[in-house]
């Protein structure tokens, strides 16, 4: 990858690129710690990641949506700065120092990864043999960018994934540079590194995906190129070409998926006490856990004990009440008119359902269920719930049964409504009161229910639909409690249910009261055996999935992809009222300005290029064009890749998932204007080729290097005049009067604090 002021200019001494390169660490080093003491409480979402530091150092297992690196690097620096773990991060506003947290030495430790990143852009670019002061103004618009200092000093994940991404970017640039000594010692440190670092990137978080496709691509392009029978300057075999396929397959694929892999590894051997991410996963895995309460408190149901059961993934208990639904919906649909049935979040008495069994003489379809005696009580017959049983579940408060029949529910037409059933009306309708006891698939299919430990689905008999449940509130009139209804698609993850309280004359302080009983019942269970890697990480993997993609919440500093490179919204991080101070998350918008100029002006130059090569006019020279398609060209087709995704996605997004992408759009900006100021004379060869307005004479004039330091500097000394005239919202500084803070809010969409839109 070639710069195009490598084709006239001589080239510039190493010693003037160390110098730049140690001025680019040391101004990174400053703006990412100037201040870093600065709050001393918790801000944005130092309240998730200084917590699972806290998890890592007691060893709980907890559960988050992102892959482990990024949190166990925390929770290093965690350990090797002295912090125990004590703290838990609760809220955003709560004090360090009252809590005794050494913050300064944390945020210390995240930052050094933030400030590493502009020197890695600046060596990207000398790498790619771009001029000295493209890569500095390049590497200034990323020491002085706002956004990215303003992430860089908190201890969130960000820092980590954007370093690995560009020293992924890196070290293929390198690799590529060596293409034509292939198999060489560089040549395999700077591949193999490069599928390091890809690793690592999508060990941080799941976005690290989109340097995969980059790096992807990047190696189709470089393959296809290898088998081309024209290639320059000599053809390669195809056993040599398939010596090249298999370096890059264990190099970019094998060790990278090992990497991440071995993130699982470490992050399962640290959490292995129960915590507060146990609901989240399958009873088996809980079981995994020490001190779980599958094991503890699980207890086996038997029939007619009262029961609370709670929905796994909303966490609202299955709740009626006397109020019925009303006769017609706004949509005018109509319902039954029958007793509501909700979820409710609190502990309620009207949460209590009986479980009891089927009558065999009015449903003479069931399997016999055989009452096994309970040994503290033989004269008593107790019997045991057992999985695929039909069950009734009478509410206790209302002395009716939970039904679902063929009317549509209030907010899903196409899902039944629940309700119940008094015992004394229509016997007709027994069958509609009954419902299968289906443990979740992975669970053992037959056994004796037991509370907390297992996930069950409860299908109706007549309609085959289960019992589901989900985030939308019913109106008013059901005073704004979650739906419950019955859902067609029996596999649904929001079908699945906890029995979590177990009221019977056999139970006592949750636990059977006699110990030869729990003896019996360990025998009627089937062992649970350890499960082993890639069962545990295969079934964290599909959580993390489903949970991510779940993360749809509005919040009120959300924003969608389009308004990013506009700058049209931040984020607030944090605020101290007394004194009007603020953290607020917010782009350099010069740099930002200029790269949307770069973009389209690129977009735009190469469209209006291929049309006029396709009319046989060559304004750009071949050596360019190749420049212009595979070295610009590689920098825009990587700030799409990290934007355009974000389209697509259904989660709630904001500001900062456009970090990656804003630094490809300086790169681009950087190309730019190498491309506009150092671009150069045709070659003679090419000149008598052009057809041009102004025939064979010079296509695009070279500026005196100089006079490019010159509009590099300004253009620097602006990006760093913007960066500190908002330098206040990024290290939470007071402003000298209230019109100083007002002045800041260039538009209407910026949310400050205290600026009258809160």
């Amino acid at each position: 990858m070639r710069g195009p002021n490598v084709l006239l200019s001589p080239k510039t001494k190493e010693s003037s690129w160390n110098i730049a390169l140690a001025a680019v660490v040391v101004l990174s080093f400053i703006t990412r710690f100037y201040k870093i003491y600065e709050p001393d409480q918790v801000v944005f979402d130092e309240v998730h990641f200084g917590k699972f530091a806290s998890y890592y150092l007691r060893r709980t297992f907890y559960f988050d949506v992102h892959p482990p690196l990024g949190r166990l690097l925390i929770a290093l620096i965690s350990y090797v700065v002295g912090y125990d773990g004590h703290f838990d991060f609760e809220n955003i506003g709560d004090s360090y120092i009252d809590n005794k947290v050494p913050y300064i030495k944390l945020r210390s430790g995240v930052a050094i990864f933030g400030a590493l990143i502009p020197p890695v852009v600046f060596l990207i670019m000398k790498n790619m043999k771009f001029s000295l002061p493209t890569a500095i103004f390049v590497a200034v618009m990323t020491i002085f960018d706002n956004g990215l200092v303003t992430q860089s000093r908190l201890i969130l994940l960000d820092n980590m994934l954007i370093l690995f991404c560009f020293c992924t970017i890196l070290f293929w640039v390198k690799f590529w540079n060596q293409r034509q000594n292939p198999f060489t010692p560089k040549w395999w440190i700077n591949l193999t590194l490069t599928g390091v670092f890809l690793g690592c990137t999508l060990g941080v978080k799941m976005v690290g995906l989109l340097i995969v496709a980059v790096i992807g691509i990047a190696t189709l392009v470089d393959l296809w190129g290898l088998l081309d029978i024209n290639r320059k300057p000599y053809p390669i075999t195809m056993s040599r070409f398939w010596k090249h396929f298999c370096a890059r397959a264990i190099c970019l694929i094998i060790v990278p998926v090992s990497l991440y892999l071995s993130f699982f590894v470490v992050h399962f051997h640290i959490l292995k006490y129960s915590g507060p991410g146990d609901g989240f996963m399958s009873p088996r895995f809980q079981r995994t856990l020490q001190g779980s309460e599958i094991v503890k408190l699980s207890v086996a149901i038997p029939y007619y004990a009262n029961i609370t059961i709670k929905h796994k993934d909303t966490d609202v208990y299955l709740h009626s009440h006397p109020h019925r639904y009303p006769l017609r919906y706004k949509d005018q649909r109509v319902s039954s008119q029958g007793q509501q049935v909700t979820g409710y979040p609190y502990k309620d008495e009207n949460n209590i359902w009986c479980i009891e069994p089927i009558d065999l003489k009015l449903n003479g379809a069931s399997r016999a269920i055989i009452p096994k005696p309970h040994r503290k009580y033989p004269d008593k017959m107790v019997s045991y719930v057992q999985v695929g049983d039909l069950v009734r579940l009478r509410h206790i408060k209302t002395d009716s049964y939970l039904i679902t029949h063929d009317v549509a529910s209030p907010l899903m037409s196409t899902n039944m409504e629940m309700t119940t059933q008094d015992k004394s009306k229509d016997p007709n309708r027994y069958n509609e009161t009954l419902w299968r006891v289906e443990l979740l698939a992975g669970g053992d299919t037959t056994g004796v229910v037991r509370s907390r430990g297992q996930h069950l689905r409860f299908v109706n008999y007549v309609h085959n639909v289960a019992i589901y449940s989900h985030i939308s509130k019913l109106p008013e009139w059901a005073f704004k409690q979650q739906e419950v209804n019955g859902e067609k698609k029996i596999s649904d993850r929001l079908n699945v249910w906890i029995i979590e309280d177990v009221q019977h004359e056999t139970i006592k302080d949750e636990a059977e009261t006699a110990a030869e009983e729990a003896e019996e019942l360990k025998k009627i269970l089937p062992e649970v055996k350890k499960m082993n890697f890639f069962s545990k990480y295969f079934e964290l993997q599909s959580v993390m999935l489903s949970q991510n993609n779940a993360l749809t919440k509005p919040h009120p500093y959300q924003s969608r992809p389009e308004s990013w490179p506009f700058l049209t919204r931040g984020i607030s991080f944090w605020e101290n009222k007394d004194t009007e101070q603020q953290i607020y998350l917010l782009g350099n918008p010069f740099s930002y300005f200029i790269s949307i100029v770069a973009f389209m002006t690129y977009s735009a130059v190469w469209i209006v290029d291929r049309l006029m090569e396709h009319r046989g006019i060559h304004q750009l020279y071949s050596k360019v064009r190749l420049w212009w398609d595979r070295t610009a060209g590689f920098l825009f087709i990587s700030y799409l890749l990290h934007y355009l995704p974000f389209f697509i996605m259904g989660r709630s997004l904001f500001l900062h998932h456009y970090l990656p992408a804003s630094i490809f759009g300086f790169m681009c900006v950087g190309a730019l204007a190498e491309f506009l100021c150092l671009y150069t004379f045709p070659s003679e060869e090419d000149a008598k080729k052009a057809i041009t307005i102004k025939d064979k004479k010079v296509i695009y004039q070279a500026i005196i290097p100089k006079y490019y330091w010159i509009l590099i500097t300004v253009f620097s000394l602006i990006v760093l005049c913007v960066f500190i005239y908002f330098a206040p919202l990024i290290y939470g500084l007071k402003f000298s009067s209230h019109e100083q803070l007002l002045s800041r809010k260039w538009l209407s969409t910026w949310d400050l604090q205290f600026t009258g839109n809160n």
